[in-house]
């Protein structure tokens, strides 16, 4: 991607997402100062709807973050899909295509 890569591991028996992010991501003092407050936030948030942050490695020349797995892919990926599930014509489910011709 365009931040860095991410693979599948498992962590304490739980599927996480290893991200390795480029090495140029958070180079010079404001973007690594912007990356560690931005990890702070991440890793007080609780939602259902928000991936759960586990960690982080940053000091490392490429930062690290270990979050919670989610399946389906990318979200490219999904957007994607919902875009491709939009273009689809509409078809009528066939129990409802019957009931509609027995009104008839």
């Amino acid at each position: 991607g365009v931040v860095g890569t991410v693979c599948k591991g498992r962590w304490r028996g739980l599927n996480v997402a290893i991200k390795d992010l480029k090495s140029n991501y958070a180079t010079g003092t404001t973007a690594h100062e912007d990356l560690i407050q931005e990890l702070r936030v991440w890793s007080r948030l609780r939602h259902p709807n928000i991936v759960t942050f586990l960690g982080a490695s940053i000091s490392a020349e490429s930062p690290t973050i270990l979050c919670e797995y989610m399946e389906g892919g990318s979200m490219e990926e999904v957007f994607a899909r919902k875009r491709q599930q939009r273009r689809a014509p509409w078809e009528p489910p066939r129990t409802m295509v019957h009931a509609w011709s027995l009104d008839l």
